[in-house]
């Protein structure tokens, strides 16, 4: 068919894929009949493509006999793509582990050695934690080979596969969201060098046993200088399912752009386990890439946030120039994401569909754009223009159906979508709050002339006058004015948030120089801390210290008031309308967990303890740096506040509760997903489990802050107890026998004896999400500095017992866990935060 080899090898394994999607079975010797000549070349791509198993012995075919290339030394083989081969290999001048690539020589690779060096040249050029550094490259025998660092760990793509089996927990959106924003910072730095990787996809992004994401495999990356194109290890030109439109139609050069699509693609398939454009063949799959829209993945993950849609169907856009710019742009929206910060893309929404419909349709476009600037502009509206416009598209293609969310009314929508993204009110995101009230200042002045429109065309129907469109208009001016209702509800608590944000950095900074000048030298001389140097922290203002632990207590200034001390006793008095209070607890080396006695460990050592379920240990240590943390759980009052409603199920309209006090009661009933949009719209984070054990321990190692007996705890732990039990209403409840605390359900915060650090509740009262995944240490175990436990994201941890259970659940290693969705009347948060720097 051909007289060139590579040309050859070319069409052949073009027709051994076609038939492999057509499910058509040829043998070797009748590919070889179509492509006399070749015979020896075929054999060796039929081989290669059909027999996993190929080569599969200690070392390659061309390997010494003990399974070397050159100086390296082939210990076994981490995977292989279309045209090469990947091995674990020691170099044994260096003495290190590598990650060897073997390209064997073809006819499709007679510039082998120039081109290896060329690879070698280009990913030299590249430094970046997130880069696979190359080390050497050469030629040895019937090989090429590159030496790359040895990344250990697993491909994004094993872990899709895991989640999609149910043999590993699901990853959460903020973490996937991390994970692409280091990858895009990645692609960021080797675009700047001049190179575009063109082959992104879930298995050449390595996970290392830290978690971090690396990107592998540049084998068929483009350098930017001509006749640039490198080895190609996976397919000839990328992967089909994750190549760009423009790449796939052959019209464009790959450029960074392309690899923000394929990143994209990526990491729609790590939060939803499904690809995009998913098809049978990869033939259908190409097509449906060149013509459809990207699906929205919260119709295949419903806790994707509506922002993180947004930024995946940007760059999944069809147009290159649709897409982000940069993959430096594609990060800065995945950080914003993940911090619920406000985007910088914007949806294409209504009118871009309708910009491409009047492209189609020119004959409208005057009529519409007439009407746009009305809406837009604050131009009175015309009630002609209006239904000539409606009557016009009645006879279209249905498009009319948008025209009641244009201009205003989607502005309205987009404030109302976008005001809880607007938080946490800092100075630095005042400017925020500034357009949100400029916009909506600008929409609610215009409400006036919506309204006698909307009369206008209310009593034409009402006098039997009605033109046909008039049902059509009042229904989009009904809803148009209910959203400028809903704006104007929220602009007092927007400009009350933007008054805090302009005053916050001198309320708890300017104005407290010396307030935090003090608190830090009693840090600095506190052994605990071993010479921490603490700094103003934005929104906090010292309250100084605790008169029993000798901690250092601070106001959270966006949650409520600070409080007073009590002359006579040092003690902070709380009411309802009292601010969140954090505690600076010391850091250090310290242990979590338990384990069961043995020969070894006996009852009543530290960390031992005979109630010890599976999940409560094993023993862990780490170390912690400083932090925050609430020295009471947090209340309905202060959850009230930001959230303008109290999802609790003893509140004030509960009989068990009284009305007074309802306010210093622990908000409960509220899922983990919603304690932790909570906290961080206030600046707070939920603490991870380390840290609540290590804050509640307090330096103690028994089964209990108190003591080693359950005893130990009366007066300090709100349980099941006589009293409740008494009522006869809770008889599924777990009561600790003799135990009387004074409580039918929970108690108000701070009522109870504080453990040594000063905090109240930690055993008891309401139980207590944590930030990570519930795992097993043995397998996940907490990291150093803050202590998470990165895992999967369905079932969170919860700590510290509560008013339905005994002593048992109320031990410091107790662990427990729940679907984060779950949302329950013992469940409640205690806040924290990580000690910040640099915000003098």
């Amino acid at each position: 068919m051909t007289d060139s080899p590579a040309n050859a090898v070319l069409e052949f394994l073009g027709m051994w894929l076609s038939d492999r999607e057509k499910g058509i079975e040829r043998d070797l010797a009748a590919y070889q009949a179509l492509f006399p000549g070749h015979e020896t070349a075929i054999e060796a791509e039929w081989r290669a493509a059909t027999d996993p198993n190929a080569d599969a012995q200690v070392g390659p075919a061309g390997s010494d006999a003990n399974g070397r290339i050159g100086r390296f030394r082939l210990v076994r083989e981490l995977g292989r793509g279309g045209q090469g081969r990947v091995w674990l290999a020691e170099d044994e001048e260096l003495g290190r582990p590598v990650a060897l690539k073997l390209v064997p020589r073809s006819p499709l690779t007679e510039d082998l050695a120039p081109r290896l060096r060329r690879e070698a040249r280009t990913m030299s050029r590249l430094s970046h934690p997130g880069l696979c550094p190359v080390y050497d490259a050469g030629v040895e025998g019937p090989y090429g080979w590159i030496a790359l660092r040895y990344v250990e760990g697993r491909t994004l793509a094993a872990r899709i596969h895991a989640e999609r089996a149910g043999t590993a927990a699901r990853t959460t959106v903020e973490h996937v969201l991390r994970e692409g924003e280091a990858l895009a910072r990645a692609l960021h730095v080797a675009h700047s060098a001049g190179i575009v990787h063109r082959d992104v996809k879930p298995g050449n992004v390595m996970l290392g046993l830290d978690g971090a994401p690396v990107l592998l495999d540049f084998g068929i990356a483009l350098d930017d200088a001509p006749q640039a194109e490198l080895t190609r290890t996976g397919e000839a030109l990328g992967t089909p399912a994750y190549m760009a439109p423009e790449r796939l139609e052959g019209r464009a050069r790959a450029d960074a752009r392309s690899d923000v699509w394929s990143l994209g693609v990526t990491l729609f398939e790590a939060l939803t386990l499904a690809r995009p454009f998913a098809a049978p063949t990869h033939v259908a799959e190409a097509r449906a890439v060149l013509e459809q829209e990207a699906p929205d993945p919260r119709e295949l993950r419903r806790e994707v946030p509506r922002d993180v849609a947004l930024l995946l169907a940007t760059a999944l856009a069809r147009r290159p120039e649709d897409r982000y710019a940069t993959a430096a742009d594609f990060a800065e929206d995945l950080r914003r994401a993940r911090v619920h910060e406000p985007l910088r893309a914007r949806p294409t929404g209504t009118f871009a569909r309708l910009g491409r419909w009047c492209q189609r349709r020119p004959a409208f476009a005057t009529s519409l754009g007439a009407l746009a600037l009305a809406l837009v502009g604050g131009t009175t509206i015309s009630t002609a223009l209006w239904l000539r416009t409606r009557d016009a598209l009645l006879v279209s293609d249905g498009l009319y159906r948008d025209i009641g969310q244009l201009a205003d009314s989607l502005e309205a929508r987009r404030l109302l979508a976008g005001v809880d993204a607007l938080w946490p009110a800092l100075d630095s995101r005042a400017s925020g709050f500034e357009r949100w009230l400029a916009d909506a200042e600008r929409l609610e002045a215009r409400e006036g002339e919506y309204t006698a429109v909307l009369a206008t065309a209310r009593a034409r129907v009402a006098s039997g006058a009605a033109r046909p469109t008039d049902a059509w208009l009042v229904e989009g001016l009904e809803e148009l004015l209910a959203r400028l209702g809903e704006v104007r509800d929220r602009r007092p608590r927007v400009a009350a948030a933007l008054a805090f944000a302009r005053d916050v950095r001198q309320r708890s900074i300017g104005d407290a120089r010396e307030l935090w000048e003090r608190a830090s030298e009693r840090v600095a001389s506190d052994a605990r801390f071993a010479g921490f140097l603490l700094e103003p922290q934005l929104g906090l203002l010292p309250l100084g210290a605790d008169p029993d632990s000798r901690l250092e207590e601070f106001a959270h200034l966006a949650s409520g008031v600070a409080p007073a001390r009590d002359a006579a006793s040092a003690r902070l008095v709380v009411d309802p309308e009292t601010c969140v209070v954090l505690v600076l607890v010391p850091g250090g080396v310290t242990r979590i967990g338990v384990r069961p006695p043995d020969a070894e460990h006996l009852e009543g050592d530290a960390h031992v303890d005979s109630l010890a379920g599976p999940w409560d240990g094993p023993v862990v240590e780490l170390r912690l740096d400083p932090y925050f943390i609430g020295k009471y759980e947090l209340t309905q009052r202060q959850w009230e506040r930001h959230a303008g409603a109290n999802p609790s199920a003893y509140g004030p309209g509960s009989n068990d509760v009284r009305v007074e006090d309802a306010g210093r009661h622990p908000v409960e009933q509220a899922s983990w997903d919603e304690c932790d949009a909570l906290l961080r719209a206030l600046d707070l984070e939920l603490p991870t489990e380390a840290r609540w054990e290590h804050a509640t321990r307090a330096g103690t190692g028994g089964p209990w802050w108190a003591g080693p007996t359950r005893a130990d705890l009366a007066g300090g732990a709100n349980l099941a107890d006589r009293f409740a039990e008494a009522t006869g209403k809770t008889h599924s409840w777990s009561f600790e026998p003799g135990f009387d605390d004074g409580y039918l359900v929970h108690a108000p915060v701070g009522v109870l004896r504080a453990n040594a650090f000063g905090l109240h509740d930690v055993a008891g009262n309401v139980a207590e999400w944590c930030a990570d995944g519930y795992e097993d240490w043995a397998a996940v175990p907490p990291r150093d500095g803050d202590g998470r436990a990165l895992g999967g994201e369905r079932t969170r941890p919860f700590r510290g017992g509560d008013f339905t259970n005994d002593a048992t659940r109320a031990r410091s290693s107790a662990r427990d866990g729940y679907d984060r969705n779950v949302r329950i009347s013992y469940i409640g948060v205690r806040p924290a935060r990580a000690v910040r720097s640099g915000q003098r």
